[in-house]
């Protein structure tokens, strides 16, 4: 028999493709919204309102974010028709679509109008709650209509893109008009019918295309491009056994393009490329590891504009592809917490039917029910509430936080780097970034630094940004291994996260969250001992050398963030014990230790004085552990007794419902032991502290390699913490001995939340059933810690304001060359001569306060107010408060303040000048408050509209102005009247 001639070989079709396990839908839509977030790049800023993206400069007659919603267009009529043609059901349908696209958007926007909105508006917040278009936001957009609501109430109104909070909503009623089309066709059977079908939708194809008007659901702007998008895609549904999916497909009709460039073809030609450039990269390219993770891209979608007005708000000269590389990341982080929290587990209801819901109603059903699902399903949705309630406490906490940094995160040097920065100035590179800082030797946070002087004027941004990154990473790497946790209850693991936020973001860590210099310190050190911990977990199941590499290295790192990161080595070396790790794994951990411990205190400049810092007296060095375990108890209530750690904390604790109870019964406790009470009830907190971790020490090493992730992370919190507190101790011992209440300053804070979180993670780990009352008995001391600790976040946000005020005050001293004693520091942290050394080598770089506008001003003949001046405004207020003498200069100066109304056009930082009635300057201020009596811990980010400055020799009875310049201090916006007191000599 002769052999059979062999076929030809047929090519690849949709409908091959479509048969395959895997494809790159995810993956394609994910960058369809990453280029629309590029293209509105090109919106947001004002420095390009020309400019044009790279599709636009291929000559491609479109730009990126067209693009992208083209390809979402064609891959939804591509497969919202297969999706009705497999059900058949215009109800199933329907409520497929309705699942896929409304809870997103449902939530996308309440969040934009009440929590966004609130953040970014410069109205009151009761106004703009009680605002009719808050609400009408987002009922209007809800109607998916052509009268789509763009704006809030106050919120953007300075951005660039002036008002638009979601500019990329305006496809989805477009979008849902397709479904609607999809339905009608569908439901009187038209669409299962190839060659009907295909000449229905080439009909409203072309009726769209030339008179849309005429075409019921299709009269909005932008319909026809996107309607004739959907259109192709369901076309190719349809034929999908005859459609090739070929390169050189793809190539032709790409050269096609090209060749009808200019012309009425090109049009049609490049949308038939898009369409074959879907499916080519859907089906042909082997790109599935995507697919592991989730359909991010609708979130994307959705908050990438939201986020893009966000950056555009804090950084309106941003170049168009820095507001897009900024706004990616933040944008996809909320995507992934769209898809994992909202759209996953609304799509999870696409089975549900109403039929059964009916028949359990009834009395026989019902009981069936219980007694089958009743009693599974309460004990999953029992703890439902407390759940709640925890994830509500921890949002609160981290919000309020977020935005207190956002608010008041100090912009000039403080503290004690009027002393440090000499070296970072002073001395050459590498040498300036490895020197002994106040016995600690933070070469990474260093760097950091200097580049922040490099490329930020030693505006603080960088350090601070970088502190508040290396945070939040912490605590996501916290989170995860506690929702991974899934043998403990929700409840539990809720409350955990909520502890965790706690201790990582209270505002009683605020000159570490506030300061970029402390920030950088203690967040790097808290991000690289997490990694290690979780390194090291890791190493127990997979890769245990990579793994352990990892856990030594991020101790490195941690030992040369901050001196206190070398307690991150005892805590691998103890939990490696514990945890039965091979011996070989355990010595190449501690020779890394011997060589770090030997480079720190030998090898690098200042080592004698790093060793000299440490003093041995275990008793007293287990005394002063104890009270320094205690401090966060201290500062949040027990030290609000009599006498207080700070009255100022007292007074404030006093103003709030739940404040007032907590310094009653501290005032009553410390009743018991006399004056010494504080001391006293820091050593009984502090010692059951040490008990209750040798208590879990001895259970983590019974239970050894059966401990779970949660009880390995807090058992590594608690030993580093301790491990932290034992350094402190022998480095501070002789200056606790002289003022014991030093122990309990708020930049050991960090480290004694990351103690007592540790502890709670380990017991926390170990619930396995909350049935009865259990749950109450677990959820209650947890909801008592988040209460009890409210009164001193809200009191620590003031604090952050008042010290902000303060810095920004020191700012405008330094840039006038006067010294005011009461804004500049002078003891341990910096002396006077320290400030002023500091003062000049910043002047001479020109940087930092010496780098803005307002200095520049304040050269010979530099700026003369013009000769016409804005009218005094109404609402405001300009004051003298003080009188001084400047000891560098001898002559008189006077401190004022003040507050302005919104001035409209007024940039966030304007130069606030002071001149007399001949135009020449006599002094300067700047924004340094909110306003008067304003409630520090707020939910929005505001203009600064209260002011401080100086005037220059004061007469009295002078009649001054203070003018609002712009952000370059060229043109005058708004004039504030000023009346220098006739008896302002003394006066306060």
């Amino acid at each position: 028999m002769a052999d059979p001639v062999p076929s030809r070989r047929r090519w690849m079709t949709l409908a091959d493709g479509l048969a395959q396990k895997h494809d790159n839908y995810l993956l394609l839509r994910f960058l369809a919204a990453a280029a629309v977030i590029y293209g509105h790049g090109y919106a947001m800023t004002v420095h390009a309102p020309d400019a044009s993206d790279v599709f636009i400069r291929m000559g491609w007659g479109s730009y990126s974010g067209a693009i992208g919603v083209d390809l979402f267009f064609i891959i939804s009529g591509f497969l919202v028709s297969g999706s009705f043609l497999r059900r058949r059901s215009v109800g199933v349908f329907v409520w497929a679509r309705a699942l896929r696209l409304l809870p997103a958007f449902v939530a996308c926007m309440l969040l934009s109008a009440f929590v966004l909105g609130a953040i970014y508006t410069h109205l009151p917040l009761h106004d703009y709650l009680q605002h009719p278009d808050t609400r009408g936001y987002v009922l209007a957009n809800l109607r998916f209509g052509q009268d789509l609501h763009w704006d809030l109430p106050g919120v953007f109104v300075d951005n660039p893109r002036r008002s638009t909070i979601n500019g990329s909503i305006w496809t989805l009623p477009i979008e849902v008009r397709m479904y609607v089309w999809v339905a009608v066709v569908g439901g009187i059977g038209l669409l299962a019918r190839r060659a009907w079908a295909s000449a229905a939708i080439l009909a409203l194809l072309v009726a769209g295309w030339f008179a849309p008007e005429h075409v019921p659901l299709l009269a909005m702007p932008g319909s026809p491009r996107l309607a004739a998008m959907f259109a192709l895609g369901a076309l190719c549904y349809l034929h999908r056994e005859h459609i090739p999916l070929h390169g050189a497909l793809l190539v032709a009709l790409v050269a096609a393009c090209w060749a009808a460039s200019g012309t009425w073809a090109y049009p049609p030609a490049f949308a038939l490329a898009e369409t074959a450039f879907v499916f080519w990269f859907a089906y042909r390219l082997r790109w599935h590891a995507f697919n592991r993770f989730g359909d991010y891209s609708y979130g994307l979608y959705l908050w990438g504009f939201p986020i893009q007005q966000v950056v555009a708000h804090h950084l309106p000269q941003a170049a168009p592809w820095q507001n897009s590389a900024l706004a990616l990341p933040l944008a996809t982080a909320l995507g992934v917490l769209s898809w994992h929290f909202v759209e996953k587990p609304a799509l999870a209801l696409k089975s549900w039917s109403l039929r059964p819901r009916i028949v359990a109603l009834m009395p026989q059903g019902l009981l069936r029910s219980a007694s089958a699902r009743g009693d599974a399903w309460l004990a999953r949705h029992a703890q439902a509430p407390l759940v709640l309630v925890f994830v509500l406490a921890a949002s609160a906490y981290l919000l309020t936080s977020l935005v207190a940094i956002a608010n008041f995160a100090l912009r000039y040097p403080a503290f004690d780097q009027f002393r440090l920065y000499r070296y970072y100035l002073g001395l050459p590179f590498p040498d300036n970034a490895i020197q002994l800082e106040n016995g600690h030797r933070p070469i990474l946070p260093a760097l950091v630094r200097l580049a922040d002087i490099r490329w930020f004027d030693a505006h603080q941004s960088l350090q601070v940004a970088c502190g508040i990154v290396a945070a939040l990473l912490a605590l996501l790497l916290v989170v995860i291994a506690i929702v991974r946790e899934r043998a403990t209850p929700a409840v539990a693991r809720s409350g955990a996260c909520a502890l965790a936020v706690l201790a990582l973001f209270w505002l009683g860590d605020a000159r570490m969250l506030m300061h970029g210099n402390e920030s950088v310190h203690v967040y790097f050190v808290v991000l690289f001992c997490v990694t290690a911990i979780l390194a090291l977990d890791a190493s127990r199941r997979q890769w245990p050398l990579p793994w352990m590499l990892t856990a030594c290295f991020a101790c490195v790192a941690a030992t040369f963030s901050f001196g206190t990161g070398m307690a991150s080595f005892a805590c691998v070396l103890v939990l490696g014990l514990v945890l039965r790790l091979r011996a070989r794994a355990l010595a190449a951990a501690g020779v890394l230790f011997m060589l770090t411990a030997t480079v720190y205190l030998t090898a690098l400049p200042g080592d004698t004085g790093v060793r000299n810092s440490l003093h041995f007296d275990p008793l007293a060095n287990l005394l002063v552990l104890m009270r320094w375990l205690a401090a966060p108890w201290m500062h949040a209530w027990l030290g609000n007794g009599e006498p207080p750690l700070s009255e100022s904390m007292q007074a404030a604790l006093m103003q709030t419902t739940i404040g007032r109870p907590l310094v009653a019964s501290a005032r009553w406790m410390d009743s018991l032991f006399g004056v010494d009470g504080p001391m006293t009830w820091s050593a009984l907190i502090g010692g059951g502290g040490v008990i209750a971790y040798a208590c879990t020490l001895l259970h983590a090493w019974r239970t050894g390699r059966a401990s779970g992730s949660m009880r390995v992370l807090g058992l590594g919190l608690a030993t580093f913490a301790l491990g932290a507190a034992a350094i402190v101790c022998l480095a501070r011992l002789q200056a606790f001995a002289q003022a014991p209440g030093e122990v309990f300053a708020d930049r050991y804070l960090p480290w004694s939340c990351l103690f007592w979180l540790g502890l709670a993670l380990y017991a926390l780990a170990g619930v396995r059933s909350t049935g009865g009352g259990r749950t109450l008995a677990l959820a209650v001391p947890i909801a008592l810690v988040l209460l009890a600790f409210a009164p001193s976040h809200r009191a620590f946000g003031g604090w952050s304001a008042a010290v902000y005020r303060r810095i920004q005050q020191s700012a405008v001293a330094a840039q006038l060359g006067i010294w005011d004693a009461e804004r500049f520091p002078d003891g341990p942290d910096a002396s006077r001569a320290d400030v002023l050394d500091t003062l000049a080598l910043l002047r001479v770089h020109r940087l930092a306060m010496f780098a803005e506008p307002a200095f520049a001003l304040l050269k010979p003949d530099a700026w003369h107010a013009p000769v016409e001046r804005p009218a005094a405004i109404g609402d405001s207020v300009a004051r003298v408060v003080r009188e001084f003498d400047d000891p560098l200069s001898g002559q008189r100066i006077a401190a004022l303040e003040g507050w302005m109304p919104r001035i409209e056009g007024r940039p966030a930082d304007p130069v606030l000048v002071v001149v007399d009635a001949a135009g020449s300057l006599r002094g300067l201020a700047k924004t340094s408050f909110i306003g008067m009596n304003r409630n520090a811990l707020r939910l929005n980010i505001p203009q600064q509209r209260g002011f401080d400055g100086y005037i220059l020799d004061p007469r009295p009875g002078e009649t001054l102005s203070l003018l609002v310049l712009d952000e370059a201090g060229t043109h005058a916006l708004a004039g504030i009247a000023l009346q220098i007191p006739p008896d302002a000599t003394g006066t306060r």
